[in-house]
């Protein structure tokens, strides 16, 4: 048997607070609470301002007629009275619609099995598909799977020669040239004069020359110091 909408539990969100008192989620709740509530939590929740009651049955439970009731009522007890024959009329009704599906006659549905002739002329009328007398224009060649012989593998030294030294190289140049090969010197580089010069060229001559060591110089002295600072 299944309970009547107006008679469950509301969700969690929409419980009713009662002043000074539990939270009320049903209307077999607020029924028991009317009767247990003083008159001051009473007063707090119905008075000529508003009907708190009123807004939580209409809005939340969704129960007009209920709600059409209680508007007309200003007393506590008279309030549990009409909300103690609101759920009895429910639940009587709840079981009036129980008795009825009891008592509704169960039809038992007859299965129809098809007869031979229905059978025949049911597989009579399922069209076959006929083969596609499409042939193709041309006549693809057939493959002929040809096998080839495969070839021996060719011995290998195990070891790589190793490469020629420097005195090697030099006796194949010899052998290659009849003589000896010219050999070349690495001249010094000139480096120019710069002591005849003012104080302020060669001072300018020297930072153009070394620019890049003090800026290595320096760019590994300002990591050192950040290093420091954050260590």
């Amino acid at each position: 048997m299944k309970f009547h909408a107006s008679l469950r539990d509301v969700h969690g969100d929409h419980v009713f607070y009662v002043k000074d008192g539990p939270k009320l989620r049903n209307l077999y709740e607020l029924e028991r609470e009317l009767r247990r509530m003083n008159d001051a939590q009473f007063s707090h929740h119905v008075n000529d301002a508003k009907n708190d009651f009123y807004n939580w049955i209409f809005h939340i439970i969704r129960d007009e007629e209920l709600a059409a009731q209680l508007a007309q009522v200003k007393e506590r007890v008279a309030m549990a009275d009409v909300v103690e024959r609101r759920i009895t009329l429910l639940e009587k009704g709840m079981v009036e619609d129980a008795v009825k599906t009891v008592q509704k006659p169960k039809v038992e549905a007859k299965v129809v099995t098809p007869t031979k002739a229905k059978q025949g002329a049911v597989k009579k009328q399922v069209p076959r598909i006929k083969p596609s007398p499409f042939k193709p224009a041309i006549e693809l060649p057939k493959l002929r799977m040809t096998f080839t012989e495969i070839p021996q593998p060719v011995d290998l030294p195990a070891v790589a020669p190793l490469p020629l030294t420097f005195e090697e190289v030099e006796e194949r140049i010899r052998n290659k040239l009849g003589h000896e090969p010219p050999q070349t010197r690495i001249s010094a580089p000139v480096i120019p004069a710069i002591t005849k010069l003012p104080v302020h060229h060669r001072i300018k001559h020297h930072v153009k020359t070394y620019a890049m060591h003090y800026g290595i110089a320096a760019g590994i002295l300002l990591g050192i110091a950040i290093a420091k600072y954050f260590i």
